[in-house]
C-alpha cells in the first residue's frame, strides 16, 4: 500500500497532456478508408514510417487478412476479462477470460494467430501500464518492443493516445462508487430522530402558548361567569393544568371549553396534533424497522468535495490515478487516498479497513467480485459489507493497445466493429461464466439493497402552513374571548351603569360576613321559636317544669365559609 493526497507525477503528465494534445482516435477512420498496401507506405505521428497492413472488405471471400501472421499479445490480468492460470500448462492454454475469447473471435475473422505473455514479474501482472511498455509506451525511444499488441481491460485514454495507437473499443464500461455500508447503531435517543431539534422546539412553545390562551379564555379568574363552571382552577395551578391539558393531545387529557373562544383554540390545537401524531409515529416506524442506513457517500462528487475528509484506496498501474489527477488538474479536487496492487486488494481494504471509506472500479470488476470471489465463499452479511451505488461516471472504453509504428489496429477496429454487430461480443459478456451480465447486476441489488435516501428528519419548514392554521385559529379565540367577557360582565349586572367595570366579583370576605349573618339570623329565629314552643307547652302543663329555657348551638355541625361545598352544604346545615 502507498498513500498519496498530491498526485505530483500524475499531474505532471496530465498538464503535458493537456498542452500537447492529441487526436489519434480519429486516425481509425483516417487511415481505415486507405488501404497502406497501395502507394507509399503509411506514416505514424512524429514522421516514422510504420509498416503496410492489409485492407480489404471483412466479408469478400478473396479477403485474407494477415495471412496467417502471428501476433506477440502481452496480457495484462483483470477478472474476468484475462485469468492467468499458471498451472495450466505454458502455452496459450493458461490464459482465458472476455478479452481472449474476444481475440480469438478476431483471430478466426482476420487469417491471424497469436502468441500470448505475460510479465515475469509476479506483482506486475495486473498492471496495465506494464503491458503497454512491452509494445513502446513510455520507454525512451529506439527501446526494443517485446510484443506487437497488449490486451487486457486497458482504458483507452488520450494520455495513452500520445504513446500507443488504439483499436475501436470492444467493451464499454463505467466506473462504479463502492463503500462501505453503514452499520446501524443503538441509539437511546433515537425516537428524537424523526423530528429535527427546532421542530421539537416548535412544538414545546406551541404547548406553552396554547396553555397560557387556554388559561385566560376559560379561568374562572378573570371571567367571574365561568365560577362554579369552568375546568380550570383559579390562581398558578390553573394555570400549569392549561398547560398540561395542552399536551393532553398526547395523553389523552380533554379539557371541556365552556366558551366558544376556547372551543375555536382547542379545535386550532388539536388540528395541529392530528398532523403532527401521525407525522411522527410514521416516520419513527420507519426508521427503526429499517435493516441498512444510507451511506454518507452517494455518489463520486460527494468524495470530491470533500477535500480529502473520506480516504479512498485504488490500484496502482490501471488509469484509476490518472482520473484522479485529472480531476485534480481540471477542477481541483484533493483526494486522500492509498494505492494497492490490485483492483482486488483495494476492495478488500473497503470491506474490512475502518480507515478506508470507498473505492472506484469498472462495473465488470466490482459485479465479478461480489458474485465470484464473495459469493458462496463468505455469508451474505459479510458480502454485503460493501454498498455499490447507483449511478455511473466517466465512461470508458477497453481496447487494443499497437506500436506507434504499427497500423493493424485498422483491421482489428473493423473486426471489433463486425463482432458488434454480429452479436458475439454481447454473447461473450453475457456468458455466465464471467458474471458480468445483466443477471449479475440483479443478484446484487436485490440481496444487498441500499436504503432509500428519501428518509430524512422532518423540519419546521414543512410545518409552516401548519402553524400558521393554529395560530390563526388560537387568535381568533383569543379576539372572541374578550367579547364574550365583556358580555358575561354585563349579564351579571357586573358592569356600572356609566359602563365601567366596578370591580366587582364577590369577595371571600362578603361571602364570610353574608354566613354570619345568616348564621345569626338562623340562630335567633331558631331560639324564638323554641321559646314560644316552650311557652306554649308550659302554659299547658301548668308551666313548672319549663321555666328555663338554654339555647346552646350545637358546636358538632360545621358553619360552611368561603366556596367550600356549595349550596348543598348550606343546605344540610340548615336542616340541622
Amino acid at each position: 500500500r502507498h498513500t498519496s493526497s498530491n498526485p505530483t507525477a500524475a499531474v505532471m503528465a496530465m498538464r503535458k497532456m493537456a498542452t500537447r494534445g492529441a487526436a489519434v482516435l480519429s486516425l481509425v477512420f483516417l487511415v481505415g478508408s486507405v488501404k497502406p498496401g497501395e502507394g507509399q507506405a503509411a506514416t505514424a505521428p512524429g514522421g516514422q514510417a510504420t509498416s503496410q497492413e492489409p485492407g480489404g472488405n471483412l466479408n469478400d471471400p478473396g479477403f485474407v487478412g494477415f495471412e496467417n501472421r502471428n501476433f506477440k499479445v502481452q496480457l495484462h490480468v483483470d477478472h474476468p476479462f484475462v485469468f492467468f492460470d499458471e498451472a495450466n500448462g505454458r502455452g496459450n492454454e493458461r490464459f482465458s477470460g472476455i478479452t481472449v475469447d474476444i481475440l480469438e473471435k478476431l483471430g478466426k475473422m482476420l487469417f491471424c494467430t497469436y502468441t500470448y505473455q505475460i510479465t515475469e514479474e509476479e506483482d506486475d501482472h495486473e498492471s496495465a501500464t506494464v503491458a503497454l511498455q512491452t509494445i513502446g509506451a513510455y520507454t525512451p525511444p529506439g527501446s526494443v518492443k517485446t510484443a506487437d499488441l497488449a490486451a487486457g481491460a486497458i482504458h483507452i485514454t488520450a494520455n495513452r493516445s500520445q504513446y500507443v495507437h488504439f483499436s475501436l473499443p470492444y467493451y464499454d464500461t463505467y466506473y462504479r462508487m463502492v463503500v462501505k455500508r453503514p452499520v446501524s447503531e443503538v441509539n437511546i435517543f433515537s425516537f428524537f430522530k424523526p423530528f429535527s431539534w427546532q421542530l421539537w422546539l416548535l412544538i414545546v412553545c406551541e404547548i406553552v402558548i396554547f396553555g397560557v390562551c387556554f388559561f385566560v379564555m376559560e379561568g374562572p379568574y378573570l371571567n367571574p361567569g365561568l365560577v362554579d363552571k369552568s375546568d380550570v382552577i383559579e390562581g398558578a395551578v390553573g394555570l400549569l393544568d392549561s398547560i398540561y391539558w395542552a399536551a393532553g393531545a398526547v395523553t389523552g387529557a380533554k379539557p371541556k371549553a365552556k366558551t366558544w373562544s376556547g372551543r375555536i383554540a382547542l379545535f386550532g390545537h388539536g388540528l395541529f396534533w392530528i398532523i403532527i401524531l401521525p407525522s411522527y409515529t410514521a416516520h419513527l416506524a420507519s426508521s427503526l424497522t429499517q435493516l441498512s442506513l444510507v451511506s454518507t457517500i452517494t455518489s463520486f462528487l460527494d468524495v470530491a468535495l470533500s477535500g480529502g475528509e473520506y480516504k479512498m484506496a485504488v490500484p496502482s498501474g490501471l488509469s484509476h490515478e490518472d482520473y484522479l489527477a485529472s480531476e485534480y488538474v481540471h477542477h481541483g479536487y484533493v483526494f486522500d487516498y492509498d494505492t494497492t496492487d490490485t483492483w482486488e486488494e483495494s476492495l478488500e481494504l473497503v470491506k474490512d479497513d475502518s480507515s478506508i471509506s470507498a473505492s472506484f472500479m469498472d462495473e465488470p470488476n466490482v459485479l465479478y467480485y461480489l458474485l465470484h470471489d464473495l459469493m458462496g465463499k463468505v455469508s451474505t452479511e459479510e458480502m454485503c459489507k460493501l454498498m455499490v451505488l447507483p449511478g455511473t461516471f466517466r465512461p470508458a472504453g477497453y481496447g487494443l493497445a499497437f506500436p506507434q509504428d504499427s497500423m493493424s489496429f485498422v483491421l482489428f477496429s473493423r473486426g471489433i466493429m463486425q463482432l458488434k454487430e454480429d452479436g458475439m461480443i454481447n454473447k461473450i459478456v453475457n456468458n455466465a461464466t464471467y458474471l458480468v451480465g445483466r443477471d449479475a447486476e440483479t443478484w446484487v441489488s436485490g440481496n444487498c439493497t441500499t436504503t432509500s435516501t428519501t428518509s430524512e428528519e422532518f423540519t419546521p419548514e414543512q410545518f409552516y402552513g401548519l402553524c400558521i392554521m393554529s395560530g390563526m385559529l388560537l387568535l381568533a379565540g383569543l379576539i372572541l374571548s374578550v367579547f364574550e367577557r365583556h358580555a358575561r360582565l354585563k349579564a351579571a349586572a357586573l358592569v356600572s351603569p356609566g359602563g365601567e367595570d366596578d370591580g366587582g366579583s364577590v369577595t371571600p370576605e362578603m361571602q364570610a360576613a353574608i354566613l354570619a349573618g345568616v348564621e345569626a339570623g338562623v340562630k335567633a329565629g331558631v331560639e324564638a321559636g323554641i321559646r314560644a314552643g316552650m311557652k306554649h307547652i308550659g302554659g299547658k302543663s301548668g308551666g313548672a317544669a319549663y321555666t328555663s329555657v338554654a339555647i346552646v348551638p350545637d358546636t358538632s355541625v360545621a358553619m360552611p365559609t368561603g366556596n367550600q361545598g356549595g349550596d348543598d352544604t348550606v343546605s344540610e346545615y340548615f336542616d340541622k
